[in-house]
């Protein structure tokens, strides 16, 4: 008798790296309030543009998938979240290859990268 495989799903664990040091000197410079501003604005931002990459991606929009993820690395960056900016960096690099594999494989890292730097930004922050 044959036996079925089975299918086993591998989670996935993104060992995020964030700057600390990053947020310090945010509220350093601009105080509590104005850092919460602008990081909510920043996550705000990312949320938006990460919706809009994958909405690219799904179109087959290579171009516009690498221009918002440029952006995604910029906005990530200001806000110390240095996995997302080097996730977003490559997934912009992928998308204006040829191939297919690659450009869906780091823009799926991406997505992942940033649904858990965004978690991680507000579990260290509070904000």
């Amino acid at each position: 008798m044959r036996k079925m495989a089975q299918i086993l799903p591998i989670p996935q664990k993104s060992n995020v790296g964030m700057d600390p040091g990053k947020v310090q000197d945010l509220e350093a410079s601009l105080g509590a309030d104005r850092c919460r501003e602008v990081i909510a604005d920043a996550c705000f931002q990312i949320v938006e543009k990460l919706t809009v990459f994958e909405l690219a991606m799904a179109a087959g929009s290579a171009e516009q998938a690498a221009t918002l993820a440029r952006r995604i690395a910029a906005v990530a960056e200001e806000v110390g979240m240095l996995e997302l900016g080097h996730a977003a960096r490559a997934a912009a690099e992928c998308q204006r290859g040829a191939d297919p594999v690659a450009r869906m494989a780091t823009g799926q890292r991406l997505l992942r990268v940033g649904t858990v730097s965004l978690e991680r930004l507000y579990d260290s922050t509070g904000y």
